[in-house]
């Protein structure tokens, strides 16, 4: 007598992930497209400004780490404009919040440093973080909005390019492409040596030469 083995059956739950493994497996199996490497080339730039933001963060967050809390306020300077003594901790506790993700905390502590704290030297970084976030929080035009008053407050700052490739970056999440191209044409105008555009330059070229690659 024959048994026949049974086949064990498919889990229901296992059936997304199967179908994404096939849907991989027939993407890469296809030839690349002008419209694939665009989208390529776009992931490997955000992917790389992300990278660069996280390094940033971490050196700020170094910084205000190894900065002390004043024991006491120096005495008052005649004719010297002084900076209240807790400045630091404010910037400090909205930066940690945005570290943590928690960009609600963050939008607040960054807006209340800036309300209180106008003329402070970290004026120019307070206003990038709170650009970031608020894109962290969904406020995408507010962002913005913030990075194009960092660029009339600080066209010389070195926030500057970065602010505007952002911008780019959140016009796209907006569906208006036009908007990018012209932040990143300022970027290109404004600022031609700078990090922020040789990257996308080099992430651009990188994109070019793939299909070359592809048939070799």
């Amino acid at each position: 007598m024959i048994h026949r083995l049974s086949r064990p059956p498919i889990r229901p739950f296992l059936l997304p992930v199967l179908l994404a493994a096939l849907v991989l497996l027939l993407a890469s199996c296809a030839p690349p497209n002008v419209a694939h490497k665009t989208e390529l080339a776009r992931l490997r730039q955000e992917q790389s400004q992300m990278a660069q933001e996280l390094q940033k963060l971490r050196e700020q967050l170094a910084s205000l780490q190894s900065t002390p809390a004043p024991e006491a306020p120096a005495p008052p300077t005649p004719g010297v404009a002084q900076v209240p003594a807790d400045a630091a901790a404010v910037y400090r506790e909205a930066f940690l919040n945005l570290i943590e993700d928690r960009f609600t905390e963050a939008v607040d502590g960054f807006s209340r440093f800036l309300t209180a704290y106008p003329d402070s030297p970290q004026r120019v970084g307070a206003r990038y973080w709170l650009g970031h976030a608020l894109a962290g929080a969904g406020r995408t035009e507010e962002a913005i909005a913030t990075f194009q008053q960092l660029l009339q407050e600080a066209p010389e700052s070195s926030r500057a390019p970065a602010a505007l490739v952002h911008m780019a970056a959140l016009y796209r999440r907006l569906n208006q492409p036009e908007q990018a191209e012209q932040a990143l044409a300022l970027l290109r105008s404004r600022y031609p040596d700078s990090p922020e555009l040789r990257r996308i330059e080099r992430q651009k070229n990188d994109a070019a030469q793939s299909p070359t690659e592809g048939k070799q």
